[in-house]
């Protein structure tokens, strides 16, 4: 299988976890993308396995990407065009929204997962990027019109179709009037919620009404009730309760072609058949008869674990299975390369709670609460160059060391600047930590020999050792601040 950029790997791991696509859909759309050297996402679109909305979406869902209408942005200033010019917005398949502060700015992506080209645009505007993501259409109409210089055709104004479609079919109804359906588009635009589910918020249609106008439009069957359903104990043991949640669906009965599945979610039909194994015919019913029917038949007291497992993804059980031995950090007895710490920036550290732990076989073993969020391992991996991999540590130990690597001591940390003080100023500092009545040097000396064991201290300070005593106060203080929490 080709190697993919991490953008792309992100968005595989992303859409198999979610079911949005299967493993085949994944393997042939690698393929294409690898043969045409286009993104993922453009092979996806193309070959028909999911819609550039359903990206935006998961991404949205996923990752907290906001999604930017660029039809209800302003245009760009003349600063920030400056700044932007057309080649690059061009290039980078990019946009420049607005300025916050004088440092940041939002900028709306085709590919917002592909990190070398956010560094670029980071690197080009000397700015901080906050990430939105666009559609291509959108893309294209406003590249056209804010940046006449290219002279590219500017396409017609980018509409949404489908929204148009359940609004027209409304309008025709007479169920909604025009103002209010031009209401529900402006909300939609600014929050990114169904069109439906705004409509049913403002009581202008009822659950009713909407699935059944759903429903007529795919061409599914629509079931008002569920109070008359009856359905075979041998279909209910293809699916338990955790299935009918997951996927919003409950199989009604099968024949030796298809499956008669009753759901809220019209759009999952990809994902049933694959998860059926079969062709699916969908009815449709309302959010509140699907919750009656799986408490009818799928009492929560009565939840069953499936006898066999779910197929999985091959490379989620892979990345799975190199998990499994992850190794565990102990803070009181595990000792830092303190050679490798330049190796990842300490805003970095800070931003993805991680800190570089030491070499191991080639490779950089880093300090990670969670060794299975790949999407952090994938950055870390991106700068430092080399591979990389994780160590389980608790998130305090992390955040101590990060403090400790790159700020000066805590007020109750002050003691510790003893060690790094040179022999001929120790005993003066010993005599900083004593009553006011051993000043002198005299009562210092006559203090001393009452305490032989300070003597050894001032021993220790000056061995070759002095680092590793450093090392080993500090991870004292720390356990016994955690404890006194």
């Amino acid at each position: 299988m080709p190697i993919l950029p991490i953008g792309d790997r992100r968005l595989g791991a992303i859409l198999l976890s979610s079911l949005e696509l299967n493993e085949t859909q994944f393997e042939q759309a690698i393929s294409k993308s690898a043969s045409s050297s286009e993104p993922l996402a453009d092979s996806l679109i193309e070959l028909g396995y999911i819609t550039e909305q359903a990206i935006l979406y998961r991404l949205q869902e996923e990752l907290e990407l906001p999604i930017a209408d660029l039809r209800k942005c302003p245009a760009p200033t003349s600063e920030m065009k400056h700044l932007f010019s057309g080649h690059n917005a061009q290039q980078w398949n990019a946009l420049p929204l607005k300025r916050s502060g004088d440092n940041t700015l939002h900028v709306g992506f085709i590919y917002p997962l592909d990190s070398k080209l956010i560094e670029a645009v980071e690197n080009t505007t000397g700015c901080k990027v906050v990430v939105h993501q666009v559609l291509r259409e959108h893309f294209r109409w406003a590249l056209a019109l804010y940046y006449p210089e290219l002279r590219l055709p500017i396409p017609a104004f980018p509409k949404d179709s489908k929204q148009e479609l359940l609004g027209q079919r409304l309008r025709a109804l007479k169920r909604v009037t025009k103002d209010e359906l031009q209401a529900a588009l402006l909300t939609q635009s600014n929050t990114h919620e169904r069109l439906g589910e705004i409509l049913l918020a403002a009581n202008i249609l009822n659950e009713t009404e909407l699935y059944r106008i759903l429903a007529e439009q795919s061409n599914f069957e629509f079931l008002e009730s569920s109070q008359e359903l009856k359905i075979s104990p041998s279909v209910l043991e293809t699916v338990t309760r955790g299935d009918v949640k997951r996927f919003r669906a409950l199989p009604l009965g099968f024949t030796d072609d298809d499956y008669r599945i009753l759901t809220t979610e019209p759009k999952k039909q990809i994902q049933l058949q694959d998860f059926f194994e079969r062709p699916v015919k969908l009815v449709l019913c309302t959010p509140t008869e699907f919750e009656v029917a799986l408490e009818r038949f799928f009492p929560a007291k009565n939840v069953q674990v499936r006898p066999f497992q779910e197929r999985r993804s091959k490379l989620r059980d892979a990345f799975e299975n190199s998990q499994k031995a992850v190794p565990v950090f102990d803070l009181s007895h595990d000792r830092l390369d303190k050679s490798v710490q330049h190796l990842i920036p300490e805003p970095k550290m800070r931003q993805f709670q991680v800190f570089p732990y030491r070499w191991h076989h080639d490779a950089l073993q880093v300090l990670i609460a969670n060794p299975n969020d790949v999407f952090v391992l994938d950055d870390v991996q991106l700068i430092v160059g080399r591979l990389v991999t994780p160590v389980k540590a608790n998130p305090e130990e992390i955040e101590f060391l990060i403090h400790h690597a790159f700020e000066k001591p805590k007020p109750e940390l002050e003691q510790l600047t003893i060690i790094e003080q040179p022999l001929q100023q120790a005993q003066a500092s010993i005599s900083g930590l004593t009553p006011p009545k051993l000043q002198s040097a005299g009562k210092l000396e006559q203090f001393m020999a009452q305490n032989p064991e300070l003597i050894e201290v001032v021993r220790v300070l000056v061995h070759e050792e002095i680092e590793v005593l450093k090392e080993q106060l500090l991870i004292d203080l720390n356990l016994k601040a955690r404890d006194s929490k």
